[in-house]
């Protein structure tokens, strides 16, 4: 099947096939399987796998939730989320002033059948959040989420309107409305407790949020818009800026790491001057590849996907006035959501300027790529794999003040496919590295540095395997998924640097027979490890099997201060 004039081997048929509930299904309409929703896997037996399903479970470190007695803002009571309902508009009253945290707390609920589907927050114009809701059960569901989004506090406090996005689409067979709440929590400081004391690794809260987008909606990123433009008309002052990015493949990019090619990179370019790259780690979304994979661990960041933060610091002297940044993603197929902001840090109306000393940033990054042909009908492996190291150095001027921020990258990521299309069958596997050292230094002070290693790491088997009539169908799969993040700190007021070690794994298996009627089965296991040099940690073990939790451990320091 052809798509831009590239032929994705088995990509359309394995893993779309075994999305029940994949937002943007591409080959939902093409496929003579679709015309049978999968769906109908949710009528299984009792004495069966998945007769019941335990509520979604989010994987990841809890959040440090103060224990003051916070502030709650309503945002959104019970809202249901029926058929093509426009975004909702909740105008609110938000407390201004100091705070220690703040909370976005989402909880939701569903029943019946329904796909993914993407749930968007603006404050304003500048989006705070994105995530995808679960597939539900025929019994029911229910899930929460919490954010840390204190780092949003400009655009979080007075007269403000939240905008609320979620794009369902119901009829007699995908019945499911989500019902969604959502609330803020601003959280005094607690005594004796000093700012990021609970995480030092946590960028300071900006002193101005300037959106990328025009409004309450994200930038559609085609095929035929390949770049993201925007006019920018900043202060004078600014002293340190980051991109606050949200990048959603979605439509046939949905699965790019399955793909060929399987490379995507950001790319940013301030005035056509290249200013940083973002390699995207894939996003699994509650449908993806097999909805039993998912039930109920859920992926990798799935249900709260994390922006992408861009450090425009080198560049922070010469943004004053108007300016133009633009983003592109390289090698994609159609198409990507880009929505966010700029965090601008000023010198207190003290004018600023600067120049960049050192450059090393090109685009587009090339990748090496190889195919090998087997026994015809476009069976083949394939590999692909890239490789970037840049340095960037800025110098940011104010009167009797100079700083240098320095961002230095090396990056490397491989890839490889066995697309087997006679057999059903594809695997994949997926690995990326990227090393970041920063620094910020005023001329005569020691300097604040942080080092950044990021490892992802994606394998994936699945297959469709019709029987000779084709009146039945087997969906087999299998998915291992990990993170590994390792953070250094030090600076000014620093006796010693804070490290922090973080480590996600979700392995999951599902199967799935049509016949007459369904036969499911799936388990998954998951586990998360943290620990800094300011003795916190964090260790939990979930394992699930035929939908329901079987073993849960859950240790270390901040096991109970999550909510």
């Amino acid at each position: 099947m052809k798509k831009s004039g590239i032929k994705l081997a088995f990509t359309g048929i394995a893993i779309t096939l075994l999305t029940l509930g994949s937002t943007q299904s591409t080959f939902a309409n093409k496929q003579d399987v679709q015309k049978k929703p999968l769906a109908t896997a949710q009528a299984i037996a009792k004495n069966q796998q998945f007769s019941k399903t335990d509520n979604p479970i989010s994987i990841g470190v809890p959040l440090s939730i103060p224990s003051t007695k916070p502030t709650v803002v309503k945002v959104l009571k019970k809202e249901q989320f029926g058929n093509a309902k426009p975004p909702v508009k909740s105008e609110v009253k938000l407390p201004s002033g100091k705070w220690g945290k703040v909370i976005l707390t989402i909880t939701g609920t569903q029943k019946g059948r329904q796909y993914d589907r993407l749930f968007q927050i603006w404050a304003g114009a500048s989006q705070i959040f994105v995530g995808v809701t679960p597939e539900p059960t025929k019994d029911g569901i229910e899930w929460k989420i919490q954010k840390d989004v204190t780092e949003y506090m400009p655009i979080l406090q007075g007269n403000q309107v939240l905008t609320i996005k979620l794009e369902n689409y119901v009829n007699e067979t995908y019945t499911g409305i989500p019902e969604m709440s959502i609330q803020l929590e601003y959280y005094p400081e607690e005594k004796g407790k000093k700012d990021r004391q609970d995480d030092p690794l946590k960028i300071e809260t900006p002193d101005k949020i300037v959106s990328i987008t025009k409004d309450a909606a994200p930038f559609y990123m085609y095929e035929r818009d390949p770049s993201m433009d925007v006019p920018l008309d900043l202060p004078k002052d600014i002293k340190g800026a980051y991109l606050d990015l949200y990048a959603v493949p979605q439509n046939n990019d949905e699965f790019w790491w399955s793909l060929q090619p399987d490379f995507r990179e950001i790319e940013v370019y301030i005035d056509g001057q290249p200013a940083g790259a973002v390699w995207p780690e894939p996003t699994l979304y509650t449908g993806g590849v097999n909805p039993y994979l998912w039930r109920p661990i859920q992926g990798i960041h799935t249900l709260d996907m994390t922006a992408y933060r861009v450090n425009l610091t080198p560049f922070a002297g010469l943004l004053g006035g108007k300016h133009k940044l633009s983003l592109k993603v390289n090698q994609h197929i159609n198409y990507w959501l880009m929505s966010g902001s700029l965090f601008l840090y000023q010198n207190g109306g003290k004018s600023t300027s600067g120049k960049i000393v050192k450059n090393t940033l090109t685009f587009p990054t090339g990748s090496d790529k190889t195919k090998t042909d087997l026994f015809g009908n476009d069976n083949n492996l394939f590999g692909e794999n890239a490789n970037k190291s840049y340095e960037i150095q800025g110098v940011i001027e104010a009167k009797g003040e100079r700083y240098t921020s320095t961002i230095q990258s090396t990056r490397n990521i491989t890839s490889d496919q066995t697309n087997y299309n006679e057999g059903g069958v594809q695997i994949v596997h997926n690995a990326q590295v990227v090393t970041t050292d920063e620094s910020f230094a005023q001329q005569g002070q020691k300097a604040l540095t942080k080092h950044i290693e990021e490892v992802y790491t994606l394998d994936c088997g699945s297959g469709y395997m019709p029987s000779t009539n084709s009146s039945s169908f087997l969906l087999p799969s299998n998915l291992t998924q990990s993170l590994h993040v390792y953070n250094v700190l030090n600076g000014p007021g620093m006796k010693n640097p804070f490290e922090s070690t973080m480590y996600l794994n979700t392995q999951g298996y599902a199967s799935l027979y049509r016949s007459d009627s369904d036969t499911a089965q799936g388990a998954t296991t998951a586990i998360v490890d943290y620990k800094d040099s300011m003795d916190q940690s964090y260790h939990q073990v979930l394992m699930a099997h035929g939908g329901t939790v079987s073993y849960h451990l859950e240790l270390g320091s901040l096991s109970q201060k999550g909510k």
